[in-house]
């Protein structure tokens, strides 16, 4: 029984795990588009102000 609900433990554990390391590559994702996106303005405004 206790080996039992140790593995259940652990299961629920690897899987919260699993689904964080997807919410950051989500939100790393994110970032980096949105940096690439302010670079690309920045680079923009600067080419034509110049």
């Amino acid at each position: 029984m206790s080996a039992n609900t140790s593995y259940s433990q652990d299961h629920c554990r690897t899987e919260i795990s699993a689904q964080h390391e997807v919410d950051a590559a989500i939100v790393w994702d994110w970032l980096s588009a949105v940096h690439q996106s302010q670079v690309l303005t920045r680079r923009t405004v600067i080419e034509a102000t110049f």
